[in-house]
């Protein structure tokens, strides 16, 4: 026991979290829930270098900005871009928009760049469905999120033979994205058309 609390390990976790969450991924290698055991360790460094700037006497604000609210220029153009060709249906119940290869050329952004675009159009206001495509060559990934009470998400993307989860899921469309729009958004206006709130 440390300050009350059950003994923590490097990670942060106590022994009781960590054999609920612990789990063997399909490759063999020790899972913790939904995150690999590798990227605890990177965020226990993380969070481990934080408490080194924080005891040289760096603010605790500036420390929790530099790891969690500041974004690359090339990243902010990117969704920018993404941003730009927001496009609704249903009384804004229904958004979405694309992440063309193009993008990533124009601005210079990285592909992990693309990472939490579609979690900014779920902030619609009054979104049930958020949509992104994201080209990928000839075929195009979709990622799906979806409001609680709502539409399921992996109903959506299981008409591809994708999965995820009831609010974030995804799949992979074997069309081109000009292509795959338009199939999916008639499906998803569908089941969003079906929620009374």
């Amino acid at each position: 026991m440390r300050d009350g609390g059950p003994a923590r390990d490097a990670v942060g976790c106590s022994a009781g979290h960590r054999r609920r969450r612990a789990r063997i991924g399909a490759d063999g290698g020790h899972r913790d829930g939904h995150r690999d055991v590798r990227a605890s360790e990177r965020h226990a460094a993380h969070a481990r270098g934080g408490g080194r700037a924080r005891r040289a006497g760096a603010p605790l604000s500036d420390i929790s900005r530099r790891l969690y609210r500041t974004k690359p220029d090339a990243q902010l153009r990117l969704f920018g871009r993404v941003l730009e060709r927001l496009d609704r249906r249903l009384d804004g119940r229904l958004v979405w928009s694309t992440l063309r290869e193009a993008d990533f050329a124009a601005t210079r952004a990285l592909p992990a760049h693309g990472e939490g675009i579609i979690d900014l159009l779920a902030q619609a206001e009054d979104a049930e469905v958020a949509i992104l495509f994201k080209e990928a060559g000839p075929t195009t990934r979709l990622s799906v999120r979806t409001r609680p009470g709502g539409v399921d998400a992996t109903v959506l993307t299981g008409l591809w033979s994708g999965g995820g989860h009831a609010r974030a899921a995804g799949a992979t469309v074997a069309l081109p994205v000009d292509d795959a729009v338009a199939p999916v958004l008639d499906a998803a206006e569908r089941l969003v058309a079906a929620v009374a709130r």
